[in-house]
């Protein structure tokens, strides 16, 4: 069987890859920058260079595939997010129709059939888009990244503090983003599955921002607290990163929808849905470098 992998320089998109060459998969990737992979994709895979934005090129690098594995990136720098997140999934679904594939594997996230999730709901529109011209589709509903907390290295490291919106015992499926790309390639490898179908990938369990300073703070063998401020400080923060109001309003919203969601908005918690890395050993492994480099160039 043959799997085109979008966003093969991403975390997902490059572990989806990786995993595929590990278990010898007829793997090809569409990346709009080839010089950034790994060279063992170039020695392993096919290599089309292109870009989302792009139907005719996106439909070239689709031809002969039998299964598609599709993430629509952030794009941070746009001023109308969620209609460039619509705009690119439409091109995939183009690009499917012409090309008939059949599997296809979307990632998105939990909350995403909602529609007051800013980014997320359009993660969902992207499902729902790819749903009517694919007959075979799983959608993967991933929970709250770990990788997030590497955006407090500096914090962490200035003060032993992290600072977010997040009501402290709010806690959400929290899951490291090589488990997920390690569901996907396992997803798309097994062609028993059939319809359209919703899998959560939901870490070893729901942990709270509260609850996450501690872990992390025992994984680096210091103190780190936890200390909740208004969306609006966030969003100010955005803003004097120079990113768009679409953007930052998008990001509130989001933020606003994760602290309401309910259990009954997240995919069941089963053994399928749990992944292995907790988020103290990717703290021990991530976190720990990232506040180790945040320290040191404090230092200088």
């Amino acid at each position: 069987m043959s799997i085109l992998v979008t966003t093969p320089t991403g975390n997902i998109g490059s572990r989806v890859t990786a995993r595929l060459i590990e278990e010898r998969a007829d793997v090809s990737v569409f990346a709009r920058k080839p010089e950034a992979l790994p060279e063992g994709v170039h020695a392993h895979a096919t290599v089309h260079q292109g870009d989302l934005n792009n139907t005719d090129e996106f439909s070239a690098a689709l031809e002969g595939a039998d299964a598609l594995f599709f993430l629509i990136p952030p794009n941070m720098q746009t001023g109308a997010w969620r209609a460039w997140q619509r705009q690119i999934a439409e091109n995939a679904a183009e690009a499917v129709q012409r090309t008939g594939v059949e599997r296809v594997v979307v990632l998105s996230s939990i909350g995403a059939q909602r529609d007051d999730m800013g980014p997320i709901s359009g993660l969902g529109d992207g499902e729902d888009i790819l749903a009517e011209v694919v007959p075979n589709l799983v959608r993967l509903r991933a929970g709250y990244f770990m990788e997030n907390f590497l955006q407090f290295a500096e914090s962490i490291a200035q003060e032993g503090t992290i600072y977010h919106a997040f009501p402290p015992e709010k806690a959400m499926p929290t899951v490291a983003t090589v488990d997920i790309g390690n569901v996907a390639a396992e997803v798309l490898m097994e062609d028993s599955w059939s319809g359209d179908l919703v899998r959560g990938v939901h870490g070893p369990s729901d942990i709270s921002h509260g609850e996450a300073a501690s872990i992390i703070g025992e994984a680096l063998d210091e103190e780190i607290n936890y200390v909740q401020v208004p969306v609006e400080a966030v969003q100010d923060q955005m803003r004097e990163m120079g990113l768009s109001e679409d953007v930052v309003a998008n990001y509130g919203e989001m933020i606003i929808g994760l602290t309401n969601i309910s259990h009954d908005d997240i995919e069941p918690r089963t053994e399928a849905t749990t992944t292995p890395t907790t988020l103290h050993d990717f703290a021990q492994r991530a976190i720990a470098l990232a506040v180790k480099g945040a320290k040191k160039q404090m230092a200088t």
